[in-house]
């Protein structure tokens, strides 16, 4: 909320994660102190204050909130899940276990069900963004529907769903929560 000295901009693309974005804005932010910490001290620059009425709080969070609620819009899951990675991660139950969803894709057509129940996908491409991405496994969302694309068990790897559905075909028919 203190005044600034430079900024830089960077897009938050569909498969950016929490990881990926601060992996990005470390080396932004690296750069932009290299070139405006010399100007600043030669009196070059001056602070500006920011808008006030624009700052936002962002609460530290904690294991629960990764939690994932599928009444959510299927958006808003997906930005979770991505938001949510590296940590907490989002989880949810599954078989009365943990169960972490480390990717997905959502799908805003709705699909009839529970939310939390997972059907199987129809086989089809996802975006052109996930190239060799297909719909396996899909999780009915409040609205919308969520593409399973890499998951977890306890005390197993994160694994893409193809792989995963290969040892648990059970998983298609389940209610997730």
């Amino acid at each position: 909320a203190g005044p600034v000295l430079a900024q830089a901009r960077t897009p938050i693309g569909p498969l950016d994660t929490t990881e990926t974005l601060t992996a990005r804005v470390a080396e932004l932010g690296a750069a932009l102190l290299v070139e405006t910490l010399p100007r600043w001290i030669a009196g070059e620059v001056e602070a500006e204050p920011q808008d006030s009425s624009l700052v936002t709080h962002a609460p530290r969070l904690s294991k629960p909130d990764g939690v994932i609620d599928w009444s959510l819009p299927a958006s808003e899951i997906w930005r979770r899940v991505r938001a949510f990675q590296p940590w907490p991660l989002a989880t949810t139950r599954y078989d009365g276990q943990p169960f972490t969803v480390h990717e997905a894709w959502p799908i805003e057509h709705g699909m009839d069900g529970e939310p939390g129940l997972v059907v199987a996908g129809n086989g089809e491409a996802l975006s052109p963004s996930l190239p060799g991405r297909n719909s396996v496994a899909i999780v009915i969302c409040g609205e919308g529907a969520l593409a399973l694309l890499r998951v977890q068990r306890p005390g197993k790897r994160a694994t893409p769903i193809e792989q995963y559905l290969n040892g648990d075909r059970q998983l298609i028919g389940a209610r997730l929560g």
